[in-house]
C-alpha cells in the first residue's frame, strides 16, 4: 500500500446531497422549512429532511441543510432527541460520500471492483491498471482512502482530487511503498522518416 488518508466529509455538491437523502429513504423538500420548537414557528432551509411529518406538523422537516456559500451544514431546531437527528445526518453524510466517491472515481476512469460492508463500514474497491484505491466509509460519514500498488508520489497524485472533493483531510499516513521510486518512464526512440524515400 502507498498511503492512507482520513477525511471528514463536507457536503458541497447539492446534486449528491439530494441523491443521498433519497438513498437513505428520507423525504425532502428543497427550499423547505423546519420547525423551531422553541418559538413554534417554521424556519427556512435550503433542503428540509423528514421521515414523515415533523412531530405532526404537515410539510415541515425534522431537520435541514443550510448553505453558507461554501458547503451545506446541518440545521435543526428541535428541543428533543437531537441524537436521533444527528444519526440521520450522519447516515446522509455517509450516503453523500458514497455518491461523490463513485462519481469521481468513474470520472477518473477507475473501475469498481466490488463493495462490501465490514465492521460497520462500507468498503468499495476501485482499480486502474495494476493499482487500486480502497475507500472505507463509516456510518458517520468519515472516509478513509487507501492506495495500493502505487510507488512514490504517484499515490498522492491518484487520489488528491478525490480527497479534496470529499472534504477535510484529518490525517495522511505514508506507507513504506510511498517512499519507493516510481517505475522509470519508458523510452521510445523517435524514428526519423525521410519523406523523399516514401513509396508512392
Amino acid at each position: 500500500m502507498s498511503h492512507i488518508a482520513t477525511i471528514v466529509t463536507q457536503i458541497i455538491v447539492k446534486e449528491y446531497l439530494l441523491a443521498a437523502i433519497k438513498a437513505c429513504g428520507f423525504n425532502m423538500q428543497e427550499n423547505g422549512h423546519i420547525l423551531n420548537e422553541y418559538k413554534n414557528e417554521p424556519v427556512s432551509v435550503n433542503v428540509a429532511v423528514s421521515i414523515g411529518n415533523a412531530r405532526g406538523h404537515k410539510n415541515l422537516g425534522e431537520f435541514g441543510y443550510t448553505h453558507d456559500g461554501e458547503r451545506y451544514n446541518v440545521a435543526y431546531y428541535t428541543g428533543h432527541n437531537d441524537n436521533n437527528i444527528l444519526g440521520k445526518a450522519h447516515k446522509i453524510a455517509a450516503a453523500y460520500a458514497e455518491e461523490l466517491v463513485r462519481a469521481q472515481m468513474s470520472k477518473n476512469k477507475f473501475l469498481c471492483k466490488g463493495s462490501r460492508v465490514e465492521a460497520g463500514k462500507k468498503i468499495i474497491t476501485f482499480g486502474k491498471d495494476i493499482s487500486s484505491v480502497i475507500i472505507s466509509i463509516s456510518n458517520d460519514g468519515k472516509v478513509e482512502v487507501e492506495t495500493k500498488g502505487y510507488k512514490g508520489k504517484t499515490c498522492v497524485d491518484a487520489t488528491q482530487q478525490l480527497e479534496i472533493a470529499i472534504g477535510k483531510v484529518t490525517s495522511n499516513k505514508k506507507t513504506p511503498e510511498s517512499y519507493e521510486p516510481p517505475p522509470p518512464a519508458r523510452y521510445y526512440p523517435s524514428i526519423k522518416i525521410d519523406s523523399n524515400k516514401l513509396c508512392g
